[in-house]
């Protein structure tokens, strides 16, 4: 993953925590079919909200903090979901800075 859409080796940990989460949800042969936490918790797992690791997003700037005539997003890379939160951990290779935010629009086409 970090090979294919050029993502600095600093960011291994957070991609192996990816894989591991999109793996948790993929369906198991040995399982007959299911995947390993609908196995765990007997419930089906929720994979909508997955978004391809290291795609460009647009973090929103809050009206507050941004400047009149200012850009209204940041151009970040995704690295990932946060554990503690439903939110997005993205990059921003401005300032090198993780962003944990919600309110991002993806192009998972786009490297």
């Amino acid at each position: 993953m970090l090979i294919a859409h050029e993502v600095p080796q600093k960011y291994l940990l957070e991609a192996a925590n990816h894989a591991t989460f999109v793996l948790n949800g993929c369906l198991i042969s040995y399982l007959t079919d299911m995947a390993l936490e609908e196995a765990w918790k007997e419930r089906n797992p929720i994979v909508s909200h997955l978004k391809v690791f290291g795609c460009i997003g647009y973090v929103h700037i809050p009206y507050a903090t941004r400047q009149k005539l200012g850009e209204k997003s940041i151009k970040c890379v995704h690295m990932g979901d946060n554990k503690e939160s439903k939110a997005y951990c993205m990059d921003d290779p401005k300032t090198k800075k993780i962003i944990i935010t919600n309110d991002v629009v993806f192009d998972e086409m786009e490297k």
